[in-house]
């Protein structure tokens, strides 16, 4: 960041009218109001630069997302349940450091890559929930509106799937479990084979 430090001590002084005629006085003030302008760009340059030299490089993704490549073991500390959660190196572009997994809140964990440009936000997530009695789960399941609704048993476990239109929507995946409720979103990009792959590692490691 460079710094520039001005002084216009003398020049901003008040001058003696009564020494000058008004011709004098007005080039005076001209001088002055020109200068004082000079030093306000100055001033916005400079916190500018400061700025743009502050922000940490921003792991960008192209348009045409790498493939997976790799699969990161996760535990999530509060309910001690593992994973497996799919990963690419090739996502670790622009000289940052991209983790495979961002803890969002206690119980919570992020993945995948970035949603966009201007955010940090992973695009998929995981929550983990008290579990829920199969009474509830069937009467959500009948009362859910959502398309490609899909039932199915993952690893002995009831799994429900489906798609959400519209602002806060997105894909999902969720498991009714003995110990807890598990709970897969993504805005677009995890598929449903990848999804599955997440919902056979999890364990309860206590």
């Amino acid at each position: 960041m460079t710094v520039v430090v001005l002084n216009f001590n003398k020049a901003f002084a008040p001058v003696a009218t009564e020494t000058i005629d008004d011709q004098t006085a007005a080039e005076f003030q001209a001088i002055r109001t020109s200068l004082e302008k000079q030093v306000e760009e100055l001033q916005v340059q400079a916190m500018q630069q400061g700025d743009s030299r502050e922000q940490p490089p921003a792991c960008v993704m192209s348009d045409e997302i790498p493939a997976i490549d790799n699969y990161i073991s996760y535990k999530d500390e509060k309910t001690s349940v593992s994973m497996k959660i799919p990963f690419s190196t090739k996502w670790q572009n622009n000289d940052c450091d991209f983790a495979p997994t961002q803890l969002y809140d206690a119980g919570v964990v992020s993945f995948g890559p970035e949603t966009g440009v201007t955010t940090s936000e992973r695009d998929a997530r995981l929550s983990i929930k008290p579990a829920i009695s199969v009474q509830e789960m069937d009467t959500w399941y009948k009362d859910l509106v959502a398309s490609k609704k899909q039932k199915r048993t993952i690893n002995g476990m009831t799994v429900i799937s489906y798609d959400v239109e519209g602002l806060g929507g997105g894909l999902f995946w969720e498991g009714f479990g003995r110990s807890y409720h598990y709970v897969i979103t993504s805005n677009g990009w995890l598929t449903d084979a990848e999804a599955v792959k997440i919902i056979q590692s999890l364990k309860v490691t206590k």
